[in-house]
């Protein structure tokens, strides 16, 4: 978190789930906004929809957008948007 704050006005967090082996999911996503804004952050959204946060951050008036996050959550936006 401590890089994002040095590239980052704000943060949109959003979830994922995947079902292969073994079930993955997000952490739960209350639980990191409030680590991000005890270390600083001011703008922390939560927005469960993967498409819906896209939508977010690219209506951002910031020239640079970053998703980050597993390879899981990438590869879901990634198909989702047909990026």
């Amino acid at each position: 978190v401590q890089q994002l704050f040095e590239l980052a006005d704000g943060l949109i967090l959003t979830s994922f789930q995947v079902v292969q082996d073994i079930e993955h999911r997000n952490a739960r996503l209350d639980e990191i906004a409030h680590f991000c804004k005890e270390r600083g952050f001011v703008d922390v959204a939560i927005e469960p929809d993967q498409h819906r946060a896209f939508e977010r951050l690219m209506a951002a008036e910031s020239a640079i957008k970053v998703i980050t996050g597993s390879f899981y959550l990438i590869q879901q936006v990634k198909d989702g948007e047909s990026l």
